[in-house]
C-alpha cells in the first residue's frame, strides 16, 4: 500500500506534471516544425498554440510554486519573529525581577549594616562602662573597718 501511494504521489507530483508539460511542449514544437515543412499551416498553427498554452500552464505552475515558497518563508519568518519577541519579553521580565531582587537585597544589607553599627555603638558604650567599673575596683581603697 505504501509503495502504491509513493508511486501515485510521484506520478502526480508537481515536478512530474512539469516534466509531462515540457515533453508535450517539445513534441508540439517538433510537430509544428514538421507540419510547417510539409506546408500544412493550419496544423502548424494548432501545434504552436499547444506550445503556447502548455507553456502558460508551466509558467503558472512555476509562479504558484514560487508563491507557495514565498508564503512558507513568510510564515516561518513570522513564527520566528514571534518566538524571538516572546523570548525577548521573557528576558526583559527576568532582568526586571533580577533588578527588584537586587534592590531588595541591597536594602536588607543596608538594614543589617545599620543594625551592626548600632550594635557596635552599644558595645563601645558597654566597653566604656566596663572599663570604668574595672577602674573603680582597681582604685578602690581599702575600707577602715
Amino acid at each position: 500500500m505504501k509503495t502504491l501511494k509513493k508511486i501515485f504521489n510521484t506520478i502526480f507530483s508537481e515536478r512530474a506534471f512539469r516534466i509531462y508539460c515540457y515533453f508535450l511542449i517539445f513534441i508540439s514544437a517538433i510537430l509544428a516544425v514538421d507540419t510547417g515543412i510539409k506546408g500544412d499551416y493550419s496544423k502548424m498553427q494548432n501545434h504552436i498554440n499547444w506550445v503556447l498554452w502548455v507553456g502558460l500552464v508551466v509558467m503558472y505552475s512555476i509562479s504558484r510554486e514560487y508563491q507557495e515558497i514565498k508564503t512558507k518563508s513568510y510564515k516561518h519568518y513570522s513564527e520566528s519573529l514571534e518566538r524571538h519577541a516572546a523570548e525577548f519579553n521573557e528576558l526583559v521580565n527576568l532582568y526586571k525581577e533580577k533588578d527588584v531582587a537586587q534592590k531588595q537585597l541591597i536594602s536588607k544589607l543596608e538594614e543589617m549594616r545599620e543594625g551592626h553599627e548600632k550594635e557596635i555603638a552599644l558595645l563601645k558604650k558597654l566597653q566604656k562602662a566596663s572599663d570604668k567599673i574595672i577602674e573603680q575596683y582597681k582604685n578602690n581603697k581599702e575600707s577602715r573597718f
